[in-house]
């Protein structure tokens, strides 16, 4: 099966909040590095992430966006909106996230469809039924496997 994100020239991935949280990101920013060479990948996360992501070849741009409040996904999305990125993937589960994810106008938004956002997505993973934990590294590791359609081994 064709991976939703295949065609995508501008990928932006709206990173968690949390630092360790986005340090547990980086294997599924492995993944989409490795599997989509030629797109650009941008991430956009809370003042504070981008100076620990800073440096690694996983991502071409970084967009600081501050999601607090009621107008926070809101804030400050056109100027995203008018960078017209091809699809989001939505690490955070948050409804903030995929509202964040319409206002961009990306046409492909991808993430876990879990807590009344699935209508906001185009493409929403089921979350799994089970009541297992799963650490962060999984969760986002899995989201891309199933957009990538490839396996994530490397999840350390």
């Amino acid at each position: 099966m064709r991976s939703a994100l295949h065609d995508a020239r501008k990928l932006l991935v709206v990173l968690p909040s949390w630092v360790g949280d986005a340090v547990m990101a980086t294997p599924c920013l492995r993944a989409l590095r490795s599997t989509l060479a030629e797109t650009r990948i941008e991430l956009v996360g809370r003042p504070g992430l981008q100076a620990v992501l800073e440096g690694l070849p996983l991502f071409d741009g970084f967009h600081t966006h501050d999601m607090r409040g009621w107008l926070g996904p809101l804030t400050g999305s056109a100027r995203l909106r008018a960078m017209r990125f091809d699809a989001v993937l939505l690490l955070p589960n948050s409804p903030r996230s995929a509202i964040f994810a319409l206002a961009t106008g990306a046409p492909l938004r991808l993430g876990w469809g879990r807590d009344g956002r699935s209508w906001m997505l185009s493409h929403a993973l089921p979350a799994p039924k089970d009541d297992r934990p799963r650490s962060a590294v999984d969760w986002y590791a899995d989201l891309a496997a199933w957009a990538l359609q490839r396996p994530v081994e490397d999840r350390v």
